[in-house]
């Protein structure tokens, strides 16, 4: 495995969210800076309070989010879905949650789950008992929050570990503006050696790599 600092730019544009996070991680540890952990603990039911939900009266049969009270109608729902091509749609974290692309094609059959409810009728009379249940086990719950945090350290390491990454697609978006001008300034040096020279100073490009990248932009043309 690569460590984060000797990712190549080709390599950061193409980190997912996921190892975008875990790169974050392994610096944090590298660091020696702790990670927050928040835990939210729902104790086991011997510790919990000894009062009980009232017991459901109805069961009802779930297929994706429909509710059917005939398990018949369920089933006719299923094989219907299972029919249906789906896709799956994904996205890069480098260039974000909102420009998804479109994955493979695949069927699925939906499961069909016993779901226990209460009736209309049943649920007037029990709300409020079950709102002061809440109230009950809310109070044994224990949000826990790791006070020795460098909550600093944290966040300067993802800031970053993120601008790098931002770096990274800034760097090649700008060769490609770039390159995409070479073609009017060949036109008119009908010269290579010039137009890449008039390019560049006409840009300001002054740094060895992105001139080399430009130059094997310009190479696949």
């Amino acid at each position: 495995m690569k460590k984060f600092d000797d990712l190549t730019k080709q390599e950061l544009v193409k980190l997912t969210a996921e190892q975008v996070d875990a790169y974050i991680d392994i610096t944090l540890a590298e660091n020696n800076i702790k990670k927050p952990i928040n835990l939210n603990i729902d104790f086991p039911e011997f510790v919990k309070s000894l009062d009980k939900y009232p017991e459901k009266d109805l069961k009802v049969y779930q297929c994706e989010s429909l509710y059917f009270t005939d398990i018949k109608d369920a089933q006719i729902y299923s094989e219907k879905l299972s029919k249906l091509q789906q896709v799956k749609v994904d996205y890069n974290y480098s260039y974000g949650s909102e420009n998804k692309y479109i994955g493979e094609p695949f069927f699925s059959t939906p499961d069909i789950n016993i779901v226990k409810i209460y009736s209309k009728q049943k649920y007037e009379t029990v709300k409020e008992q079950i709102k002061q249940i809440n109230e009950a086990n809310e109070k044994k719950k224990e949000t826990v929050i790791e006070d020795t945090v460098d909550y600093d350290a944290v966040d300067k390491t993802k800031d970053n570990i993120r601008s790098k990454v931002r770096g990274a697609i800034v760097f090649f978006e700008k060769v490609k503006v770039i390159s995409e001008n070479y073609d009017k300034y060949f036109e008119i040096t009908n010269n290579k050696t010039t137009a890449l020279a008039t390019l560049f100073k006409v840009y300001d490009v002054t740094d060895t790599e992105t001139k080399d990248e430009v130059k094997k932009v310009l190479v696949k043309k």
